[in-house]
């Protein structure tokens, strides 16, 4: 058969396009970053949920909706906005099956069907089970040749795949040990057999597995006494607030000042698009949204199926209708691949009877001979040397190093070229490009930091790798404090110039 999996470098979506892939099937990974998708034989769609048309689903057999979005970070809305996508690319394909990566709230707690799962959750981590139970509802009130597939209350992510499992419908079912479980591993063996068993069309089903895995399941659902998932976050972003949604329905006419013009257009809270003066616009990207003062934002996304990788950071200036554009890449350097550059580009917002802004944002060097200690979470603060016009350091210790890692920053210290550009009387944006890292074999990113310092707190966000090799682009925040300096590191010789 022919399957196309929504989400399919997520946990589960990965799992059930590895399971499909290796039963012989013809797997389609549908997602935003191409880069991703790790089995390399499936095929590959870059194409948003939101932008998902009949065209691109219609020669499939059987479409798997694995979109997911995280705990605690405001877009659990997205599991019915992007659900409805899905019925409207598929309201006239009754002959491709949609088979869904469902909750387990939506569930009735025992045969009887009085009460849901959804009924004993706590308000904390009520709103991405709500939000996917209205999605089924929607769901079941479509005309589409859909399947619902509810997990067990404990969805487990490092279970073990034991390949045995018992099958339910519409209430919670227990194992044998009395305990309503299943591991990801499971749930996609379970998953792929319904593809291609067709034993619950136009209806939902949900399983548990036979034999537990060891150790303590990961995360429950199921009773409202249990514990629940802690709110994960990538690397720097633990203090991150609520991505802001605020410019959706908005458009701005752009004017750079290396003459590219266009409108850019924020479709929705998460999807944009730029549509250049005199070409075709560009595909719905995928931005995360975050604000430093209250007209001023950092705009982030990646360019889908870009090659070399191409991020784009946009600092969006309202109170002064100005814009400045970080274009990260990684990819262009023959020598060494995972090399972050950049490039910044300046230019304003037209408004319909105002002239064009004289103004612009623009390097500066208000920083030069400051610094400040940023805290990303607790046990983690990194002072940011502003010790020239073009390179910014971390602090290097007087005296004997105490530690390896004092060791490692004497050795090679961290000294990287820096982009300083004064956006607001007190709002800067710092771009810095870890090249020195990158020379040696380790990881080096473009790291932009968007600071307000009078209120000392900064949004931001690294573009390049992550652990074990994979890309990253996320958005983080830290909270800052100044700090004297003796002149010390600032007194140091670089290591890496003449």
């Amino acid at each position: 058969m022919k399957i196309g999996v929504i989400g399919a470098t997520g946990k589960q979506g990965s799992l059930i396009l590895d399971e499909a892939i290796r039963r012989g099937h013809e797997v389609t990974a549908i997602v935003r970053n191409k880069f991703k998708v790790k089995n390399n034989k499936a095929k590959i769609l870059v194409k948003d949920v939101f932008a998902l048309t009949e065209e691109d689903l219609k020669d499939f057999d059987v479409v798997v909706d694995a979109f997911g979005t995280p705990f605690g970070q405001g877009v659990e809305y997205q599991h019915q906005t992007s659900m409805m996508s899905i019925i409207n690319a598929m309201k006239n394909l009754p002959n491709v099956r949609l088979l869904v990566v469902g909750g387990a709230a939506s569930l009735f707690t025992d045969e009887t069907l009085e009460h849901r799962v959804l009924e004993s959750i706590p308000d904390a981590w009520k709103a991405v089970p709500s939000n996917m139970f209205e999605a089924y509802q929607n769901l079941r009130k479509s005309n589409l040749n859909w399947t619902y597939f509810s997990p067990a209350g404990t969805f487990d992510p490092k279970g073990a795949k034991t390949g045995k499992y018992k099958l339910g419908t519409d209430y919670v079912i227990k194992n044998d040990a009395g305990e309503s479980y299943i591991s990801y591993e499971d749930y996609a063996i379970a998953m792929v057999d319904e593809i291609e068993n067709k034993q619950f069309v136009g209806r939902r089903f949900t399983a548990v597995s036979e034999k537990v895995a060891e150790g303590q399941p990961a995360a429950t659902v199921a009773q409202g006494d249990e514990k629940f998932p802690e709110v994960k976050f990538e690397g720097l972003s633990q203090y991150r607030p609520p991505f802001v949604y605020e410019l959706a329905g908005k458009s701005f006419y752009i004017i750079m000042d290396e003459g590219e013009e266009g409108v850019l257009t924020f479709n929705t809270g998460e999807t944009l698009t730029w549509a250049p003066i005199g070409g075709a616009p560009s595909y719905l990207q995928h931005y995360e949204c975050l604000k430093v003062e209250e007209d001023i934002y950092m705009v982030n996304y990646e360019v889908e199926g870009a090659v070399p990788r191409r991020g784009i950071t946009i600092i969006l200036d309202l109170e002064h209708n100005l814009l400045t554009v970080v274009k990260a890449y990684q990819g262009v350097s023959k020598r060494f691949p995972d090399l972050v550059t950049n490039d910044i580009q300046f230019g304003a917002i037209k408004v319909d009877g105002q002239e064009l802004p004289l103004k612009r944002h623009g390097f500066t060097s208000d920083l030069v001979g400051k610094r400040i200690a940023w805290t990303y979470f607790p046990g983690m603060t990194v002072t940011h040397v502003y010790f020239d016009a073009n390179y910014i350091r971390v602090p290097v210790s007087k005296g004997e190093p105490r530690n390896p890692m004092e060791r490692a920053f004497r050795e090679f210290p961290y000294d990287e070229r820096a982009y300083y550009v004064k956006i607001s009387d007190h709002v800067y944006m710092v771009s810095f490009l870890e090249s020195h890292l990158t020379y040696r074999g380790k990881i080096g990113n473009n790291m932009l930091v968007l600071m307000n310092t009078d209120r000392l707190h900064d949004v931001g966000r690294s573009f390049g790798l992550g652990g074990e090799g994979k890309t990253e682009n996320y958005c983080f925040t830290a909270i800052g404090t100044w700090k004297e300096h003796d002149g010390y590191t600032e007194g140091l010789p670089s290591k890496y110039r003449i």
